[in-house]
């Protein structure tokens, strides 16, 4: 069984069901993401050996690349570029982050904010002046908008994990993500790789901005040498070997 959310009504009566041991009488195993799924597969019943992890991986070949491919560059000039890129909907918590942007004024001095993505507030997003949006792109045009960027941003009001905090750290972007990003407990060290704010908080999340601003260029690079390690605590092999290790020990 695989488990990757949390807080859905199907999910909180799947919850309930699992104090009736059902998922486990059906289920051998749990596959989980992360720390949250954890907690919700024993909710549902699993025993602790019977739970492994690293369901969801990043590409970390293609998002690694981008940071061996330009630190030379970004050593020479740190771009001060806040980038967001997912779904432009209300659940990712972009009002939350379009009100801390405008909150900073000049605080900001010469970083920018650009929004690459779709959804249904792209109109309101297209007409807010100070920032850039763009079309959400495919994964060979997107590497061009990493590398000239200097912290990623997901603001999100529900995140069960969030591969693309994953990707995004692998490329060595400093991290802005909300309390409610599952994917942060792998791979953010707030004040180490970036910070964690308060989901929904205007004032949280625009102080983490001022943050990021104030840090020097040499800071900031650490911080990224710092997303591109904590990367490697999951990858593709270690989600397949998870597996396996179902199989191998059921064999054994």
């Amino acid at each position: 069984m695989t488990v990757s959310g949390t807080d859905s009504p199907k999910q909180y009566l799947a919850a309930g069901l699992g104090l009736l041991d059902f998922s486990s009488r059906y289920f051998s195993h749990a596959w989980v993401a992360g720390v949250y799924q954890y907690e919700y597969a024993r909710r549902l019943g699993f025993q602790k050996k019977d739970i492994v992890f690293d369901l969801l991986s990043a590409d970390l070949s293609l998002f690694q690349a981008v940071y061996q491919g330009h630190l030379e560059a970004k050593q020479s000039h740190y771009p001060h570029r806040f980038l967001f890129v997912g779904r432009f909907e209300p659940v990712k918590g972009l009002e939350t982050l379009l009100a801390a942007w405008q909150s900073l004024g000049a605080a900001r001095g010469d970083w920018e904010l650009h929004l690459i993505g779709n959804g249904s507030l792209k109109d309101q997003l297209t007409t807010t002046p100070g920032i850039v949006v763009k079309d959400f792109m495919q994964p060979d045009q997107l590497v061009a908008e990493i590398a000239e960027s200097g912290c990623f941003i997901l603001p999100s009001k529900r995140e069960p994990w969030g591969v693309v905090v994953h990707e995004f750290a692998a490329a060595g972007l400093p991290l802005i993500i909300s309390d409610v990003v599952g994917a942060g407990t792998s791979f953010l060290i707030s004040g180490m790789n970036g910070y964690q704010f308060k989901s929904n908080d205007i004032n949280s999340l625009s102080q983490r901005m001022r943050q990021i601003i104030a840090s020097s260029d040499q800071q900031l690079l650490a911080m990224s040498s710092i997303s591109y390690q904590l990367t490697r605590r999951i990858s593709p092999e270690t989600s397949a070997m998870n597996l396996i290790s179902i199989v191998v020990t059921n064999q054994s």
